[in-house]
């Protein structure tokens, strides 16, 4: 789940629903989501995840049944409790070990009707915690003269401990004063053994700088530092 400094591109984690092709009506179908949708690692404690399942009236004439399965989803499926808790709704909760691994966690709910089994598949992914840290320095600041921006990168362990997140890419951006919009700028900054990165750019005006860890597919989740305001003088 690495890579390099090159390629990068934005990253998001959607929850995914996948109805069986076949098996269901389109329009009358069930649903299953999990919340959050976006799963973080609570380390050293065990991590929530909540599942809702919604079917239709008439859909099913006998209770549904669900299993979890933990990344890779080719691995052996784990049966979770459903209760129900209105006429077409049924709750459910799985747990997340500190050690768990990060990736995709998929969930398959089943039903039938007239022994016709049908089911469908909602996927999430689960990261692990990051921290950023940053500086812009010097400020206030001559016109033309470097600015440098610098800080550390780290996960949160199983442990519960942050440490280093090495080789990996920093992005930075500037606002200017008296504007909304946030330019990012040219140049990347990859992260020592440490977590530490640095970089420097040449001061022209006055405004907000901010770095951000944007993974594509690591194991770590993304995170935009605070603001900080240099002026040029």
């Amino acid at each position: 789940m690495r890579r390099t400094v090159a390629g990068l591109a934005l990253a998001t984690a959607p929850l995914t629903m996948i109805a069986v092709p076949g098996q269901a009506d389109a329009a009358t179908t069930a649903e299953l989501t999990v919340s959050p949708k976006t799963i973080l690692l609570n380390s050293p404690s065990t991590t929530k995840v909540g599942l809702t399942a919604t079917i239709p009236s008439g859909l099913t004439d006998s209770a549904p049944w669900l299993t979890a399965y933990p990344e890779p989803i080719g691995s052996a499926g784990v049966s979770l409790t459903l209760t129900q808790t209105s006429g077409t709704t049924w709750t459910a909760a799985y747990s997340l070990a500190a050690t768990a691994k990060p990736g995709d966690y998929c969930f398959k709910l089943f039903w039938s009707k007239n022994s016709v089994i049908s089911s469908t598949l909602s996927c999430a992914l689960v990261y692990r915690r990051t921290r950023i840290t940053f500086a812009a320095l010097p400020h206030p600041i001559k016109a033309g003269h470097k600015l440098t921006l610098s800080g550390r990168l780290t996960y949160r362990n199983a442990a519960g401990t942050y440490v280093a997140i090495k080789n990996e890419a920093i992005f930075f951006y500037f606002r200017k004063k008296g504007t909304k919009t946030w330019k990012i700028l040219k140049g990347l900054a990859a992260t020592t053994k440490n977590g530490n990165y640095s970089k420097t750019y040449t001061a022209t005006a006055s405004g907000y700088w901010r770095a951000a860890f944007l993974p594509m597919s690591t194991p770590y989740q993304n995170i935009t530092s605070t603001s900080v305001y240099v002026r040029v003088r």
